[in-house]
């Protein structure tokens, strides 16, 4: 008999292997035990709480970030207009502009990545507002 080839799929709530599912199925079909390692059995408590306690310092230290980043963000794009039509035609206004848009975007990104990291890490589903 064939055997089908798994691929590294996971089921985030369980860490056991997973088979991939179609997007219209709402419950994950879990694999067999037997090509289950021992220790991918299930997720210790110990992990679980390390990342509780990770999440809780990251969420901590998100309001401070994101205030940095806006403090950021949001002076660089009311400057970018001001620089682009006020401006006279110079070698440096090409250099303020692309400076101007890459701190606005950078800092946009940045809050965004970590809003990604906090949600990528958290064992319990996490929803964040601004």
């Amino acid at each position: 008999m064939k055997k089908t080839p798994k691929a590294n799929v996971y089921d985030i709530g369980t860490g056991r292997p997973a088979i991939p599912r179609a997007a219209n199925e709402d419950e994950p079909r879990t694999g067999g035990e037997d090509h289950v390692p021992s220790q991918q059995r299930a997720p210790n408590s110990f992990g679980i709480f390390l990342r509780h306690v990770l999440v809780m310092v990251l969420m901590w230290l998100r309001g401070p970030l994101r205030f940095l980043a806006a403090l950021v963000a949001i002076p660089t794009m009311i400057a970018l207009p001001i620089v682009v039509l006020g401006m006279d035609s110079s070698p440096q206004k090409t250099t303020m502009v692309l400076s101007l848009l890459g701190v606005s975007f950078g800092s946009f990104c940045l809050r965004w990545l970590y809003d990604s990291l906090v949600m990528w890490i958290s064992p319990d589903p996490l929803f964040l507002n601004t």
